[in-house]
Formats: C-alpha cells, sequence, structure tokens
C-alpha cells in the first residue's frame, strides 16, 4: 500500500474517535515517518499517549521541513513555539524564534488558514512580537477570518481597527 493510502486509511480510523482505531492509525503513522499527525497525537494525547507539547513541537519541525507549504503544519508549529517564548531567556534566541513565528503564522495566513489569520493580523495590528505595527496589511489578515474560534475576535478587532 501506498504512503498516500496507508495516510488517508490512518486518517478515517483517527476520525472515527474510537481509542483502539486511534491506535492502529498511530501505528500507521509511525510506520510511515508522518510527521505531522505524530505531532499532532503527541499535542492531544491521543493512542493512550501522554501529551508531549515538546516532542509535537518536535515532529511539527520535521513535518515543516519535509512540506512548508502546509498552512496546518506552519500554525500548529507556531502555536507550540508561541506557548513557549517566555522560557527563552537569551534575547537573541528570544528574539529568532518571535521572528520565526511571525513568519510561520504569515505562511499559514497567506495559505487562509483562518486561525493564523487572525494571530498574524493581530500582531500586525498591535505591534506584537516586536513586530512594528501595520494596521492596513493586519486588516487585510482579519478580514479573512470567516469562521472558527477567532472569527468574533476578528470582527471585534476590525470594529475597533474602523472606529477609532
Amino acid at each position: 500500500m501506498s504512503f498516500q493510502k496507508e495516510t488517508t486509511e490512518a486518517i478515517k480510523l483517527h476520525k472515527t474517535g474510537f481509542p483502539e482505531n486511534r491506535l492502529k492509525a498511530f501505528k500507521i503513522f509511525e510506520e510511515n515517518k508522518n510527521y505531522f499527525w505524530l505531532g499532532y497525537y503527541h499535542q492531544y494525547g491521543y493512542a493512550n499517549l501522554e501529551i508531549d507539547e515538546e516532542k509535537a513541537c518536535n515532529y511539527y519541525e520535521l513535518a515543516f521541513y519535509e512540506d512548508n507549504n502546509n498552512a496546518d503544519v506552519s500554525y500548529r508549529l507556531a502555536h507550540l513555539k508561541l506557548k513557549k517564548i517566555n522560557t527563552i531567556t537569551d534575547e537573541n534566541e528570544r528574539k529568532k524564534s518571535k521572528n520565526f513565528i511571525t513568519s510561520l503564522l504569515k505562511m499559514a495566513a497567506d495559505l487562509y488558514h483562518h486561525d493564523a489569520c487572525f494571530q498574524y493580523g493581530d500582531i500586525l495590528v498591535n505591534g506584537k512580537l516586536g513586530n512594528e505595527k501595520d494596521i492596513e496589511t493586519g486588516k487585510k489578515y482579519l478580514e479573512r477570518v470567516k469562521n472558527g474560534k477567532y472569527y468574533e475576535r476578528a470582527v471585534n478587532l476590525l470594529n475597533k481597527i474602523n472606529n477609532s
């Protein structure tokens, strides 16, 4: 069976939600070195795994370097790196990490990942992560958020910008 067929089958098993199927799916992901899904399973503790965001981050990095044109990989890697930004004590390393996170979010946002569009737009509008404010560009990304968990926040931020 090909990598793609096995991955498709494993995703179907995962989506059933049954623990025994997720364990089978995990084994397929391991056998095929599907780094995105291995990261996903470690991030959320599927297949009886302990939640391990460090391992998840490492797998997402491997997936990113295999295919940096995947919005979900870029977003999840940025999300996990952002969670640990305050643990970086070296100022130069923190600055490099902030720049990397920003570029990951931009990559995902450019591929219309709605959560990334909000986060990248918010970074630009508010000058977060050491970035200069760029309200016009930030607005363009916020306007791309058409649904998802950040939709209301995007609308509120756009209203705030338009009313100021």
